[in-house]
């Protein structure tokens, strides 16, 4: 990924600007999408929009504040080709500045892709090559099949960092869909990967989703290498809408590895619910339970390694301002977090403030209580 950091010590006379490692992958992809943009550029429709954003925190528990301003200029491009085939390009980038302010301050200047992919395809299937953002299942908060993605179920940007791949979708005329994908692996952490994979290497993976009587149920499949050696995943998911909101989330991945310190299997299984009350303006109330279990071999026995409840509460207090809490609490720790947010929300601007607790962790790594304010923009 193409990033210049600036990190000031103390001493701003110290500071360095040092290039993250890019992979020659990734500078192919960069150029693919140059290029084809280049030569559809002049017979194209352009919408540029941008979207710009401030927060700043205080966590009382360890006495820091941090202080974080960022801008992401959106070019959508799009080119009709005749008998519903159509090209669609985005490039987006992140430009970032941070600063944490404690014992020691430390501060850093950044600038990034955040998305640059090309499409060509029809209503039905597409071919989607570059920096993008892939992610899938059904649960909300406690998620076994986030896989490629860093969303936070309290961002109502959705803001994660994308991954640089070749991905096949088609959709029947039933909804049924089909996604083929291929990944450049490299050392940096997608979704909630705990194993770094090997940079330049090609991740493979599946996933079809089928509708029935009973709801929609999906099923996915991903390999890749990894620095502690080859893992394979498989997840499926199954949703159904009735007078509840129900679904089931679960996966299991597999390593092989010669490293006895390193867990070999891996599984995790959400249960979730929603439903809207119909109290004052509607109190929507989503409750998730995730169970997770490792094995050092294949012949190992299963032990519990996690074991979470999560609830979501949201309510409308009128057109523009909205109540958000969310309380995760895990059963094998005996910890919990909560978190409460007050958001408005007009066309183009939106603010939040939010109120963080927890209980039950270290002090170093304890927050509470923590406080932050967010302003965004949006054209």
């Amino acid at each position: 990924m193409d990033i210049w950091i600036k990190k000031l010590a103390e001493n701003p006379l110290e500071a360095k600007v040092v290039p993250e490692s890019v992979s020659g992958m990734t500078r192919l992809f960069t150029l693919l999408f140059c290029l084809f943009a280049g030569v559809f550029l002049a017979a194209t429709e352009l919408d540029f929009s941008f979207q710009a954003r401030a927060f700043g925190a205080y966590e009382a528990g360890n006495e820091t504040a941090f202080l974080q301003g960022d801008f992401l200029p959106e070019l959508n491009i799009s080119q009709n080709l005749g008998k519903d085939i159509g090209l669609m390009g985005e490039y987006s980038g992140y430009a970032f500045i941070n600063g944490v302010f404690g014992d020691s301050t430390d501060t850093e200047l950044g600038l990034q892709n955040y998305r640059a992919w090309l499409r060509i395809g029809n209503p039905q299937t597409a071919l989607r090559i570059g920096l993008q953002r892939i992610n899938f299942g059904s649960a909300r908060v406690l998620r076994p099949l986030q896989w490629f993605d860093k969303l936070d179920p309290l961002d109502k940007s959705e803001f994660t960092e994308g991954v640089w791949a070749l991905l096949a979708t088609h959709t029947w005329l039933n909804n049924s869909n089909l996604w083929i994908w291929g990944m450049l692996g490299d050392e940096d952490l997608k979704g909630s990967e705990t194993n770094p994979g090997k940079e330049g290497s090609l991740e493979l993976g599946t996933r079809i989703q089928l509708p029935n009587p009973a709801g929609e149920t999906g099923l996915a499949y991903h390999q890749r290498q990894a620095k502690q050696g080859d893992e394979y995943r498989a997840g499926f998911d199954h949703r159904w809408d009735g007078f509840v909101g129900a679904w089931l989330e679960g996966s299991v991945s597999m390593t092989e590895t010669s490293d006895n310190n390193a867990d070999s299997m891996a599984t995790a299984l959400t249960v979730g619910i929603d439903y809207t009350f119909p109290w004052g303006n509607g109190v929507a109330i989503t409750a998730e339970n995730l169970f997770g279990h490792q094995a050092k071999t294949e012949k190992t026995r299963l032990h519990i390694t996690e074991h979470s409840l999560a609830l979501l509460f949201s309510y409308p207090l009128g057109l523009l301002d909205t109540v958000t809490l969310l309380e995760i609490h895990s059963f094998v720790s005996d910890t919990d977090n909560l978190s409460l947010i007050w958001r408005r929300a007009y066309d183009y601007l939106a603010w939040e403030l939010g109120l963080s607790l927890d209980r039950g962790f270290e002090a170093k790594l304890s927050k509470n209580p923590g406080f932050f304010v967010k302003l965004s923009y949006n054209l």
